[in-house]
């Protein structure tokens, strides 16, 4: 969705580079989270936890804000689609210099499983998926709100419910959502944020707490959910991942009080720059990941104090990479959704 500077909301830029700041933590501060291990500054990890519910939050509020017909998501869905298939393609020109075996079908299912070079991809699968109800959303949200909000209450419902589920399985039987299910696919979580972006269009939500209250009360629960996440994260999932949490009550009350929280801050800060890095970021999700496998082939970080430093790293040049790909006409338009 593009807005003019009269209309462009200066707080969902703030937040937007905030959230991919946080992916950036998630794959790079992320030590002894694969083998379920407590490591030193593993809290760090954590921070990042609210990042990709707060990307389809966002999606949702541009999104449902003004009214989308199915001609307007089919141009979005397919704008997706080739920039997948762009980088899918320069991934493959290897596979078939070296007769690798793998096709091109088999690349893209394993980004699907979160596997590959560009594993972080099946993120825009599950926007697609989204997008295509984008319409029926649209409608509802315009013509009959009360529907839409119940149908939004529904999905988080849902989403908490699948959370205890998850419990009871590890408890239980040693499964978890992560391994029965691939992220891509888990859609009650994503229509959930995403539906819920929507309704902070028309519901001032938390208004009624004054700004410094509402920061103190976002800040409690955000450290509650990292302390949480921290200590007992495989006692209750079975694993470490951040994406477990998901679907909990405790990230969906975070989520609502940050998105919150930014609606109502008025901010006077230099908007230019910032407008200009909300514009990156999603060019720096695409290269972010090639950029920490580069990098850790010449670099050795043994603990996540010194992957702040690949935070740092990643961070600056994937930024400076998508800035440099959005001058070139050609492919500029691969990192623009």
């Amino acid at each position: 969705m593009k807005l003019t500077n009269k209309e462009r909301y200066y707080w969902i830029d703030y937040l937007k580079v905030i959230s991919i700041l946080l992916v950036v933590v998630l794959h790079t501060v992320n030590i002894g989270i694969v083998n379920n291990k407590n490591v030193s500054g593993g809290f760090i990890y954590y921070f990042g936890t609210i990042a990709i519910p707060l990307f389809f939050m966002i999606d949702g509020y541009l999104l449902l804000s003004k009214e989308r017909d199915y001609k307007y998501t089919f141009k979005r869905i397919k704008k997706i689609s080739i920039i997948v298939l762009f980088y899918y393609f320069i991934i493959f020109i290897p596979f078939i210099i070296f007769k690798n075996n793998s096709s091109l079908f088999q690349v893209l299912f394993k980004t699907l499983e979160k596997e590959g070079f560009f594993y972080q991809f099946w993120f825009l699968g599950s926007l697609i998926i989204v997008n295509l109800l984008l319409p029926l959303f649209s409608k509802l949200i315009n013509n009959n709100y009360k529907l839409y909000k119940v149908i939004t209450i529904i999905m988080i419902i849902i989403c908490i419910l699948v959370d205890l589920l998850n419990i009871f399985l590890n408890k239980n039987y040693n499964l978890n959502i992560r391994i029965i299910m691939p992220q891509t696919f888990r859609l009650w979580t994503w229509f959930g944020y995403f539906l819920l972006g929507g309704l902070f269009i028309k519901e001032n939500y938390f208004n009624k707490i004054n700004i410094f209250n509402h920061f103190i009360l976002c800040l409690v629960f955000y450290s509650l959910l990292i302390v949480i996440a921290t200590k007992s994260s495989y006692w209750l999932y079975g694993t470490k991942y951040a994406e477990s949490f998901y679907d909990s009550i405790l990230c969906i009350l975070v989520n609502c009080l940050l998105f919150s929280l930014f609606k109502k801050i008025n901010f006077s800060g230099p908007k230019n720059i910032i407008e200009q890095l909300s514009k990156l970021t999603m060019g720096v999700y695409i290269y972010h990941i090639p950029i920490i496998i580069l990098i850790k082939k010449v670099l050795t970080f043994n603990n996540n104090y010194q992957c702040m430093l690949l935070f740092i790293l990643v961070s600056i040049l994937s930024f400076v990479t998508s800035y440099i790909i959005s001058k070139i006409p050609i492919l500029k338009e691969t990192i623009k959704i």
